[in-house]
């Protein structure tokens, strides 16, 4: 599967995102994401479509929080730069 990177990696355009796109760019990274995993990602993009921008890092952890989500699962998903997220 291709689509159009930058020079760091990050889709040029969030739309050529998918599932498989997701799976392809954490399997690059040793990552096979989990369900926890996938909250989190659905949770960034949605609020991404929904302020046109990618949430801050404490406001990510404020859901988990709240949600009784283990964060410390999560947190490899954060460090290769939202890029399972496609933005």
């Amino acid at each position: 599967m291709s689509v159009e990177k930058d020079d760091d990696g990050f889709l040029l355009d969030p739309d050529d995102w998918n599932e498989d796109v997701a799976i392809e760019i954490a399997r690059s990274e040793n990552l096979n994401l989990t369900e926890e995993h996938w909250r989190l990602i659905h949770l960034i993009r949605n609020y991404y479509f929904e302020y046109s921008t990618v949430p801050e890092l404490r406001k990510i952890l404020k859901y988990f929080r709240t949600r009784e989500i283990n964060a410390k699962i999560c947190i490899p998903i954060i460090s290769i730069r939202l890029w399972t997220a496609g933005l």
